[in-house]
């Protein structure tokens, strides 16, 4: 098997766990399945030759791990930035393409105890859009199809989020 077949096959296996963890209602199995979920696209991104959506998913894989035990300071936001920002330079090999993974998680990281709904939503929106992109060029096929997926829910998310507002 060739490494775009394998890598989709994990990536699929990796966004199954996405879709898993959206129906579950309790934030600590959540947050397991989130963790299981980053490293399988870790592995898929690996086998497609995207250091950078690695380095995201392992990033986001310890912050998650970290977040079960403690509390997500600003300092600790910072750290992780500082580990995902500095791996990411030194290991991106797809040009501009290649720093996606790195702002989609730093925004994402940034908004994570964000107390409105609706700029949560719009982190997820445009956040989701980058992997999109990411994924396109690192051909993860079912990493597009779900990203597509994701946008469209996030988007009728936000639009039924608008028409609660007052």
């Amino acid at each position: 098997m060739n490494n775009i077949l394998i890598g989709n096959i994990i990536s699929l296996l990796g966004s199954s766990l996405m879709i898993l963890a959206g129906i579950v209602k309790r934030k600590n199995t959540i947050v397991k399945m989130q963790c299981a979920q980053f490293s399988l696209m870790a592995a898929a991104q690996m086998v497609l030759g995207g250091f950078t959506g690695v380095i995201a998913n392992i990033v986001s894989l310890v912050r998650n791990l970290f977040c079960l035990r403690f509390e997500l300071t600003l300092t600790w936001k910072l750290v992780f930035i500082s580990v995902q920002s500095v791996l990411s330079v030194i290991f991106n090999n797809h040009g501009a393409v290649g720093y996606l993974p790195l702002v989609a998680v730093v925004i994402f990281t940034w908004f994570l105890d964000t107390k409105s709904d609706m700029t949560f939503k719009l982190v997820l929106t445009i956040t989701q859009a980058m992997w999109l992109v990411y994924d396109a060029v690192i051909k993860n096929y079912v990493g597009i199809a779900f990203d597509t997926a994701a946008l469209a829910a996030d988007i009728i998310g936000i639009i039924r989020l608008r028409k609660e507002e007052p």
